[in-house]
């Protein structure tokens, strides 16, 4: 009976003080919990990507994503999983996960070159950015983005882009490049003349071809094509439209700016007069 009188006057104290102080030992283990919990939970989600249930491996690979920037100590695992993994949504998410590591990310490249050639498969949506991402140099990825931009793959003009983000690294791709400024769909169209404006003068066996570009039915390919050749010819001024040639940022659909007399973009009218005048008459070779 007098134990149990001391153990509630023990609870007592501790509630009236806000708590008993954890035994010797007990406050560092915890701090340990604490300093550990993240990668240990990373570690978890690694371990589940191996799991037979897919609907585990998604959930997984989703908040790997999420928390791209903890999964250093896991990319390893990413790496042999991307190869294996028979989900292709999951494929895609672990691309996903490797293109937002970014540099420390590098030691993806062989996997992500693999998977580069592999244009037909769904992660191939993301695999161009994780390409340029990591940092794979361009002599490795052109030449493969070159293949997928020419080829019947749904994401042809996620390679154009990344193509384009390499700038004047990438003038080998001109010719393929060029072959799609035709291509039925606009933003494909959109995509091609943005890259090619990016090489910029090297680009220049596309002039015609992004010339005929400044009549498409679309807007947004209209202005495209027509800040391209201002990159490419160096021959007129592309006014407001002109783009910083730091950046290699690339979004659907740019608004250019409108010329409220004429209902045309500003920079379209300027390069049609100019191919009028002066770029029809020369030789683009």
């Amino acid at each position: 009976m007098a134990r149990l009188l001391l153990m509630l006057a023990v609870l007592s104290a501790c509630v009236s003080y806000g708590g008993c102080s954890p035994k010797r030992g007990e406050e560092n283990s915890d701090a340990g919990k604490t300093n550990n919990d993240t990668s240990v939970s990373m570690s978890t989600l690694a371990k589940k990507l191996s799991s037979s249930d897919s609907d585990e491996r998604w959930n997984a690979i989703s908040e790997i994503v999420d928390r791209a920037d903890e999964a250093k100590n896991v990319l390893s695992v990413l790496r042999s999983r991307l190869l294996v993994e028979e989900n292709q949504d999951i494929r895609m998410m672990i691309v996903r996960a490797i293109a937002k590591m970014g540099k420390e990310a590098q030691g993806a490249e062989p996997e992500i070159l693999v998977k580069l050639a592999d244009y037909d498969d769904y992660a191939f949506s993301h695999t161009p950015e994780a390409a340029f991402a990591i940092g794979v140099p361009p002599e490795k990825a052109v030449p493969l983005l070159k293949v997928a931009v020419m080829s019947s793959a749904a994401w042809r003009r996620e390679a154009a882009i990344v193509i384009g983000r390499y700038g004047t690294s990438a003038s080998s791709a001109v010719d393929a490049l060029t072959t799609q400024l035709v291509h039925s769909d606009n933003q494909v169209r959109e995509a091609v003349a943005w890259a090619l404006g990016r090489i910029g003068p090297e680009a220049k066996l596309a002039v015609p071809d992004l010339a005929n570009l400044l009549w498409d039915p679309d807007e947004s390919v209209r202005g495209y094509a027509a800040r391209a050749l201002a990159q490419i010819t160096r021959e007129f001024d592309a006014g407001d439209e002109q783009l910083d040639e730091n950046s290699d940022e690339f979004s659907f659909g740019e608004s250019f700016q409108l010329n409220e007399d004429s209902g045309e973009l500003e920079v379209v009218i300027r390069a049609r007069k100019w191919w009028k005048e002066k770029g029809s008459t020369q030789e683009w070779k």
